[in-house]
Parts: structure tokens; C-alpha cells; sequence
């Protein structure tokens, strides 16, 4: 459920980051340590993809978010996430932009339809309490 929440209206979120997993597709993000040095799940962007998504020559964590700093911050300028941490969960396409309280709901009404389509028997006093 990560990656839904992404885009929660949270300010702290980088209006790049926000952007980027606002158009992404689940198959498009991949484990990678080029970031922070530890495997992390992001969305590809060129620095993963030229790099390697786990690459042998990154230095240990936490040394590679100080050494990218001065050119994440030049090519964020320009409106570019070529080098930007773009952190996702497995399932990025389900980030929706909404308060976090208002996407629980959406989320469990989502849920307990679905449920109610596929007729699960023991679904079925789930969907008659919440109606």
C-alpha cells in the first residue's frame, strides 16, 4: 500500500517525485542500490538505467546520496529526475492524489466491491456490515 500514499497530499513529497509516480506503470520500477547504497525499490530513470539497477561499483550507504546531491539538485532545476531517487513500492500505478484519510475509504470501498463481484462466501458479511 506504499506507493499509494505517495502522492497523499503531503508537501514533503518533490513535486518531481510526485509527478513521476503519478504516470508510472507497475513494470516500471525495479530494486536498486544507486541511489543510497542499500537495495531500495524507485522507478527506473537514467541514473538506474546506466548505471544497473544493482551495481557492484556503488559505495556503501550512505555515501552515494552525498556524492549525487550536487547533480540531483542542477538537473532538478532544470525540471529533470534523471538523477533523482524516484522511491516506489511494487504496485507505483496505484498512487492516487488525495488526502490519506480520503484514500483509506476510497480504498476499502474499492476493496469490498470487488470482493462482492467475485462473490466470496466469506466476504460476504464484510460487505453487509460496511453497507
Amino acid at each position: 500500500m506504499g506507493p499509494a500514499f505517495c502522492c497523499a497530499r503531503r508537501p514533503r513529497r518533490h513535486a518531481l517525485h510526485r509527478d513521476a509516480l503519478r504516470h508510472a506503470h507497475d513494470h516500471e520500477t525495479v530494486v536498486t542500490n544507486v541511489f543510497s547504497g542499500r537495495p531500495a525499490r524507485a522507478l527506473v530513470n537514467r541514473l538506474a538505467y546506466e548505471i544497473g539497477f544493482l551495481a557492484d561499483a556503488v559505495p556503501d550507504f550512505p555515501l552515494p546520496q552525498g556524492e549525487l546531491g550536487p547533480l540531483r539538485a542542477a538537473a532538478e532545476k532544470k525540471g529533470s529526475r534523471d538523477f533523482t531517487p524516484l522511491w516506489s513500492g511494487q504496485a507505483a500505478a496505484l498512487s492516487r492524489e488525495m488526502p490519506a484519510a480520503m484514500l483509506m475509504q476510497v480504498t476499502m470501498k474499492e476493496t469490498l466491491e470487488r470482493l462482492h463481484r467475485l462473490r466470496c462466501n466469506y466476504c460476504k458479511p464484510l460487505v453487509a456490515s460496511a453497507g
